[in-house]
């Protein structure tokens, strides 16, 4: 009875396996387009749910560049904007989406009652499974499910829906978004005065790196004054150069500097 049960089972697994092959590759090839068109449909629902969250940081930077000096503010409030588009595609491309995942959905969404994820699943399975259920039943199984694919058009039976409240809402943000670009920013005139004070100071930078070269060739002082004047000046030409705008802080080293002068060298050397 064992090896008569065997036998049996071999033909019916061979049986099953040649009858069902063909149907199952276009099975397959039709989900894959299938597929194929839920990850687009997904994607694009992505894109308009997330819209308002780059459109929202950009406008906050902007309300914070109104509060803040910020320079090149334009392009520091598009950066959500570039992180939004650079990380989308990303967790969509990573996002594991199985056959079997839009056989259930095909049959929910077209109403097809199952036939093709349970197809599907007939074939991911081990044949010893379907020794219960005759071979003629489940090869019509598949016909069926294959049947039922055939007729079904991507483009037509599952198509791009808009998703009003989202994009109303991103609508809106952009707008606010827009108005705060465009509008006068008090702040101008606080950038506009910090790079005048940092031509200034690299101005005066350009003139210490003279006066360095004057305190170099001064007899009236010692070589060892000479070598601490020469690296002093050097210090506050590289700390003015470096000066982001900050009035008080390129007058305090100015300060700082002629204090130093007067300290070691004549009062002629020092008003210079």
């Amino acid at each position: 009875i064992a090896c008569f049960d065997l036998h049996s089972f071999a033909y019916f697994a061979l049986e099953v396996l040649c009858e069902s092959s063909f149907l199952m590759d276009e099975l397959t090839l039709h989900l894959t387009k299938i597929r194929r068109r839920y990850r687009l449909l997904d994607a694009a629902s992505q894109v308009q749910r997330t819209l308002w969250l780059p459109i929202a940081g950009t406008l906050l930077l902007q309300l914070v560049g109104r509060l803040l000096p910020i320079e090149h503010l334009l392009l520091v409030s598009l950066a959500p904007l570039a992180l939004w588009l650079l990380v989308l595609p990303l967790a969509s491309l990573l996002r594991r989406f199985s056959l079997q995942h839009a056989a259930r959905r095909v049959d929910e969404d077209l109403l097809l009652y199952e036939r093709i994820s349970t197809a599907l699943v007939l074939q991911q399975t081990h044949p010893m499974t379907h020794y219960e259920f005759p071979a003629a039943l489940i090869e019509k199984q598949y016909a069926d499910a294959l049947q039922a694919l055939r007729a079904v058009d991507p483009r037509r039976n599952l198509p791009f829906t808009w998703l009003r409240r989202p994009l109303l809402s991103a609508l809106a943000l952009a707008v606010l978004a827009l108005a705060a670009v465009f509008l006068p920013n008090p702040m101008d005139a606080e950038l506009e005065q910090r790079r005048a004070v940092a031509r200034a100071a690299a101005e005066q930078a350009e003139r210490i790196d003279d006066l360095k070269e004057a305190v170099s060739e001064n007899p009236a002082l010692t070589p060892e004054e000479r070598q601490e004047l020469a690296r002093q000046l050097e210090e506050l030409a590289a700390q003015l150069r470096a000066n982001p705008g900050d009035l008080e802080q390129a007058l305090a080293d100015l300060a700082r500097m002629e204090q130093a002068l007067a300290e070691r060298s004549d009062p002629n050397t020092a008003a210079r």
